[in-house]
């Protein structure tokens, strides 16, 4: 974290280590995580317009921030709703505690025996993981985010993708057929903020990883929509 100062990662203060405890400081302090504010600011409250129209300029914000933690040679390896953080209607990418730096690595892999992340979010790879697998939990949050700017519900969409006698039955890898023909019934007349993230949404859900594209290109392709996708720093 003491290596990616940027506008939309929490922030180190300090930390402290003993022998027995590691704990840090970070700011900001948040008003929601993610998924609270979908849930009750959006979901809960009517799809007011006011919290969409936030809702629609995080898609920019959030792939920025992911985009500056790859060209820092780090992989967050844990990318959930309840791991970005809402402040005064900012997101920040948050919880680096599961991320791997590679830059010592020639290829942007982790060879660790322990897995990483949050199975609902998981990449459809085994490990070894690399960059691609950020990309596709950051699609799996995407396809959740547009699915609340649609004015539809995250139970409807759980339903719609659920698959009986898995390990993880919401999984969005279980059922990438499902989560597709879902992407595409969010698709509105005359809207096209909604298409291009769709669209953008669907190839970071790619099975192959190496099909997936990378953040840096994710953000070249948002930003044709200008401060629609992103806040007026990172656009």
């Amino acid at each position: 974290m003491e290596r990616l100062p940027h506008l939309h990662i929490t922030s180190l203060i300090f930390h402290v280590r003993d022998e027995v405890t590691f704990s840090i400081l970070m700011l900001p302090v948040a008003d929601y995580n993610l998924l609270q504010f979908l849930q009750r600011k959006c979901i809960n409250a009517s799809f007011p317009r006011t919290e969409l129209t936030h809702l629609t300029s995080w898609f920019g914000c959030l792939v920025s921030a992911l985009a500056f933690a790859h060209s820092r040679k780090i992989k967050h390896e844990d990318i959930k709703p309840t791991n970005i953080l809402i402040k005064d209607h900012q997101p920040y990418l948050a919880d680096f505690g599961c991320a791997q730096d590679f830059s010592g690595l020639e290829r942007s892999t982790s060879t660790d025996v322990l897995a990483f992340g949050t199975p609902v979010y998981w990449a459809p790879e085994n490990p070894p993981r690399g960059r691609a697998a950020d990309i596709f939990s950051l699609g799996c949050v995407f396809s959740e985010m547009l699915t609340v700017r649609q004015s539809c519900t995250l139970d409807d969409y759980q339903r719609f993708r659920y698959l009986a006698n898995r390990d993880n039955p919401y999984a969005f890898r279980e059922n990438l057929p499902q989560v597709y023909n879902w992407l595409e019934q969010l698709r509105r007349p005359n809207d096209e903020v909604a298409e291009l993230l769709i669209e953008q949404t669907l190839k970071m859900l790619e099975h192959d990883k190496d099909s997936r594209p990378e953040a840096k290109d994710i953000k070249r392709h948002l930003r044709p929509e200008g401060d629609a996708v992103f806040c007026t720093t990172c656009y």
